[in-house]
């Protein structure tokens, strides 16, 4: 597992182009929300199929764009855990909801009688 810092528009074309071969991903994000009504995204995190994590900063970005074809992508499932916050801050980032999501907490809604487990529990099921 190697860790990847993604601080330029050139990092991120290159992680872009990766992403065309791949059919999903593990998403998350961190943001801000002090002294806001809304969330200011400070951190996209994707995890690859081959262990790969890269930690995509998104107020180095100067080209929104490239981050809007990754989350606009139907062929590129974004797999993410109790998806609310994370698709609020990307709507207020880059004005639109990511497609293809698959939501592990509703997902484990359908099969265990305990809902909104907490992802490390999930994990443990």
């Amino acid at each position: 597992m190697t860790n990847f810092l993604v601080d330029s528009d050139k990092k991120l074309t290159n992680l872009s182009s990766k992403l065309k071969n791949i059919t999903e991903i593990g998403l998350d994000t961190e943001f801000i929300r002090e002294s806001t009504y809304r969330p200011i995204l400070a951190l996209i995190q994707i995890s690859l199929p081959d262990k790969d994590i890269y930690l995509i900063d998104p107020l180095s970005i100067n080209n929104k764009e490239l981050i809007i074809e990754i989350m606009d992508d139907i062929n590129l499932t974004k797999i993410i855990h109790s998806s609310k916050q994370d698709l609020e801050a990307i709507y207020n980032y880059v004005g639109s909801f990511p497609r293809n999501i698959f939501d592990t907490q509703i997902a484990n809604n359908f099969i265990y009688e305990k809902s909104n487990t907490g992802y490390s529990s999930l994990v443990k099921n």
